[in-house]
């Protein structure tokens, strides 16, 4: 065997003469991209998952369970409403 016609060595067993041709591959989607194309399920986990987010979010001793539920509920009616 001469040097072109050894085999490639990127990958134990491989007979191939020459390292394979790059493929175009298509985009991996941006995580954000993917995340904006879910849908909306409006269930009691969702509700209080985001409640729970925008309680975290806001200062303390500002606003109330009752408020971050219910903007909770906008939020997310408004997603659902909109296709995600």
């Amino acid at each position: 065997m001469d040097k072109k016609q050894r085999p490639f060595k990127g990958i134990p067993g491989n007979t191939q003469t020459s390292q394979p041709k790059a493929q175009l591959t298509k985009r991996t989607p941006d995580p954000r991209e993917v995340v904006a194309r879910k849908p909306v399920t409006l269930t009691r986990e969702a509700i209080a998952r985001r409640a729970y987010e925008i309680y975290v979010s806001r200062e303390p001793h500002e606003g109330s369970a009752e408020q971050d539920w219910a903007q909770a509920e906008k939020e997310l009616m408004a997603a659902a409403k909109r296709g995600g």
